[in-house]
């Protein structure tokens, strides 16, 4: 209580106004100040401190004029380097593991195509000139290692991309991303205005090359005046890489005379004689001070050019300590009664299953989001942090968003787009908790609820390349199959998220290996249910707040003969229709759906459109007469209908 106390009291003192207070927090959230895992440091002022020092503003820890304007200023959209990464000057994430790259455009609006295209190449060739790499432009995306597009707010990227989960907010602020190896992923906000070879508007070529790093795997650098800072600097007459930038790309690629800058972090043998590991590359280094700021460094590198001999000693100096945890609304929380390590659970929480908006146009008042969730769970709605609702929030769950934004809680279930198509594949890369040949008896039973009673079949192939639904076991940062890149959202150990499964169409199912999955038994977390819940969302289910239903979104535990609810049916059968073949199942089926007079069988005669015992066995014949007389006439009112 005292500790957010004082933090009030300090952006009090400060005299930030509530909407810078909401764009600060929401960027040191944005770009990595405040971490997605548990174990982040969840001070605000230590995370405003880290941006400060990092960008070589006054630390002070606030948010003062400098450091409001500095997060304003447009800028690339991918998060800084956070914690150990900033051990090194430059800094990498993942490499490619070839050298000969190729790329597709799918230009945009603000230029001729053909000039966007050569645009592209250069910005592609200023890292070829100073690599192993190079580059091939090609004329289909799905040949294309690398996929450049055009798109505004919530975009889809080139033809055959599903839907980026990071949308762009208008003109300003972020201009583009790019994902890192081996994703290949590079967008540009149309909403900004893209020119050439003038200072006005925002300069394509600078933008390109920038976005294009981190497609190589380079990371953000603090060195202004390298293509890998962050912030857009205006148009540059005559750009060149920056040392720095050089530095990173052959640390993953080598240099292209045939020298090594890094070899992917191996240490090269000692030179037979005193000359330059860099050769051509050494002059940008010498007249940037670095023979003198880092000479153990550059007597491996640069020995003739620096007059030194020597080999590599370690790399540069530590920049700056670990980073924090989910934005702090703070100025509401003096009225809550719950210790602090609650407060920043709840904030995370909220913020993780989308209560609090990452869109500039979303709801961002913490009291507002609290009461969201309270009347989601049917918790008494009174927009605090009592405990009742911090009970909640601690329980495990799936760790896909509930269904906040307006319109999609008008009806009783929710969805989030659909297959088009009905016949569904999926490949099974198992976990370690059950034998192999039970978890694919588990998931194959589990897409047999969501078949018995809609539209859809599915079925098991051996390779995950040709699978819509692609389901695997991770712990913290996973990867899922190997044909899948990293996924952006990591799992958070034992408890808390379960699982996470992406919509239509993209077909990713994870399930936390750091979980005890288990079959027919009260211990541990039942992966039937685990599973049928996250297959409903790789079918398009969002999540209900129907107790009971499968698509609830906490863990209920183990369920003797688990059934669908008639809201998991109703959400399935709004997407993919009924199953009309027969089949049936253990589940309920959906009074709102059904016609409420037969329609003739082919036959001419009455018969039961489902297996239709369990319905009987459970009373729904009374319960849901006019249902039953369409689905079951014959097993409830033996014809008489």
């Amino acid at each position: 209580m005292l500790a957010v106390a004082l933090l009030v009291a300090f952006f009090i003192q400060v005299g930030v106004g509530d909407e810078d207070l909401t764009e600060g927090l929401e960027f040191l959230n944005q770009y990595g100040y405040i971490s997605h895992t548990r174990s982040g440091n969840h001070d605000v002022p230590t995370a405003i401190r880290n941006f400060q020092e990092y960008f070589g503003l006054p630390a002070s820890g606030k948010l003062d004029d400098s450091t409001i304007r500095l997060m304003k200023k447009p800028r690339c959209g991918m998060p800084d380097p956070t914690g150990e990464s900033r051990k090194r000057r430059y800094v990498t994430r993942s490499k490619w593991y070839k050298t000969e790259l190729t790329y597709y455009v799918q230009p945009g609006l603000d230029l001729p195509a053909e000039q966007q295209k050569e645009i592209f190449a250069k910005a592609l060739q200023y890292w070829a000139d100073v690599s192993k790499l190079s580059f091939r432009s090609v004329e289909s995306p799905s040949e294309a290692d690398i996929k450049i597009s055009f798109g505004t707010y919530s975009h889809n990227g080139t033809n055959g991309e599903r839907i980026c989960p990071y949308p762009f907010r208008g003109a300003g602020g972020v201009l583009a991303h790019a994902y890192y190896p081996r994703d290949g992923r590079a967008h540009f906000d149309e909403d900004e205005t893209y020119t050439h070879d003038t200072k006005y508007g925002v300069n394509l070529l600078w933008v390109a090359t920038h976005e294009f790093g981190h497609s190589l795997g380079l990371d953000h650098t603090n060195v202004q005046g390298a293509i890998m800072y962050p912030f857009y600097t205006g148009y540059v007459p005559d750009m060149k890489l920056h040392s720095d930038d050089i530095a990173g790309i052959q640390y993953l690629y080598g240099s292209n005379d045939g020298t090594d800058a890094g070899g992917g972090g191996q240490t090269p043998a000692p030179p037979s004689d005193c000359d330059d590991r860099l050769a051509s590359s050494c002059q940008p280094y010498v007249e940037a001070g670095y023979c003198d700021a880092y000479p153990s460094n550059m007597k491996y590198w640069c020995e003739k050019s620096c007059s030194k001999c020597s080999i590599l000693l370690e790399a540069f100096h530590r920049l700056f300590t670990e980073m924090l945890h989910l934005a702090l609304f703070l100025p509401f929380l003096v009225n809550f009664v719950t210790c602090e390590d609650d407060q920043t659970m709840a904030l995370k929480f909220l913020g993780h299953y989308g209560y609090i908006s990452s869109s500039r146009s979303g709801n961002h008042d913490v009291a507002t989001a609290i009461r969201g969730f309270q009347k989601f769970y049917g918790l008494p709605v009174n927009g605090e942090l009592d405990e009742a609702t911090v009970s909640l929030m601690k329980k495990p769950r799936c760790g896909m968003a509930d269904p906040v934004e307006e319109g999609r809680r008008v009806r009783r279930y929710a969805t989030n787009g659909e297959w088009r198509k009905n016949h569904l594949t999926y490949f099974v890369q198992h976990g370690y908790d059950l034998p192999n040949d039970q978890q694919t008896v588990i998931f194959g039973q589990a897409f047999k609820f969501w078949a018995d009673v809609s539209g859809m079949s599915f079925s098991e192939v051996m390779d995950a390349n040709s699978a819509d639904i692609k389901i695997s076991f991770g712990r913290y940062s996973h990867e899922g199959t190997s044909v899948e890149r990293t996924c952006p959202y990591p799992f958070d150990g034992a408890g808390g998220t379960l699982a996470h499964a992406y919509y239509p169409s993209d077909g990713r199912a994870h399930f936390d290996e750091d979980e005890t999955f288990t079959h027919d038994t009260s211990s541990g977390t039942n992966l039937l249910w685990v599973a049928t819940h996250e297959f409903g969302h790789s079918l398009g289910l969002a999540h209900s707040n129907v107790r009971g239903a499968i698509m609830y979104p906490y863990y209920t535990g183990y369920v003797p003969n688990m059934q669908l609810h008639s809201d998991d049916i109703a959400g399935i059968q709004y997407l993919y229709g009924p199953n009309t073949g027969g089949g049936g199942g253990v589940q309920t089926p959906i009074p709102s759906l059904a016609p409420t007079t037969p329609a003739p069988t082919d036959s001419g005669t009455c018969s039961d459109r489902m297996g239709c015992k369990p319905y009987v066995d459970a009373d729904y014949c009374r319960i849901y007469p006019d249902n039953m007389k369409y689905w079951c006439p014959k097993s409830c009112f033996n014809c008489n209908v």
